[in-house]
């Protein structure tokens, strides 16, 4: 597109180039001198120039079809124009470059904090259901001020629209700073009717776990992540054997996982 508009103008300007610019000569004026006093007087005599004297307004007269035909704008001449119009538009293209650059390079150092994997025990006794749920810094530069919020929910349909959005508990995970690399776990924990565990392990329901995460990357901006993650029903898969115990193994849902720039700051 820039070159487009480039070449563009180029045509224009030279389309009204001027076929041929002005050039001003001074005229040659020979004189001949005659010494006619001897004693010290001198005067011009016999004075015949080689070819006749053009006054000033015989030359403009002469000059004025060659002006006429240069095209002046604004007091600057085509050649300046383009000049010009050429140092702009390439100082344009170098601050895109630029900035494209910078984006590209931040991208790519900047934190990303997302959920490593989870795991889901106590299916098959009347214990607590648990999720125990780790988090890793995939970025090759630190995130700061994190927190986390989440929570669990059964439904017996496998693509529900009424997962509601985590609490956010005043309590929930606070870490001041996750080095590249760097991981931490969380927890979610409920009561949950022993018949409704048979259900999720026979892929009757479907168990959710879901959260967000707040963070900053090392050059100031601020993240928000949602993620869902499911076993049971709809992912046959996800339901083995694990040292003799049932459990579930926690895969990311069609839906509810996402990651956005937000302007403000993370939640106290």
């Amino acid at each position: 597109m820039l070159w487009a508009i480039i070449v563009s103008l180029t045509i224009a300007i030279v389309a009204l180039w001027p076929s041929k610019y002005p050039y001003r000569e001074a005229p040659n004026i020979h004189s001949q001198e005659k010494t006619e006093n001897r004693v010290g007087r001198d005067r011009a005599a016999n004075e015949r120039p080689s070819s006749p004297i053009e006054t000033a307004s015989e030359q403009q007269a002469k000059h004025a079809g060659e002006n006429a035909s240069e095209f002046i704008f604004l007091g600057i001449k085509p050649g300046e124009w383009l000049l010009g119009i050429a140092t702009w538009m390439l100082w344009l293209a170098t601050v895109r470059l630029v900035k494209k650059t910078e984006d590209a390079s931040r991208r790519q150092l900047r934190a990303y904090v997302g959920l490593q994997k989870g795991e889901v025990v106590n299916l098959d006794n009347i214990d607590e259901l648990r999720a125990d749920l780790i988090f890793r810094n995939a970025g090759q530069t630190p995130a700061y001020k994190l927190r986390t919020w989440g929570g669990m929910s059964v439904r017996y349909e496998p693509r529900p629209k009424d997962i509601p959005a985590p609490a956010r508990d005043p309590n929930s995970i606070r870490k001041a700073q996750i080095l590249p690399d760097g991981e931490f776990g969380r927890t979610e924990s409920g009561d949950v009717p022993f018949a409704i565990k048979a259900d999720i392990i026979a892929g009757k329901a479907t168990l959710f776990v879901y959260g967000e995460i707040y963070y900053t990357d090392a050059f100031g901006r601020n993240y928000l992540q949602t993620y869902r993650y499911f076993c049971g029903g709809g992912h046959p898969n996800s339901i083995l054997q694990k040292k003799g115990k049932t459990v579930g193994r926690l895969a990311p849902h069609e839906g509810g996982n996402d990651e956005v720039e937000c302007g403000q700051k993370p939640p106290n």
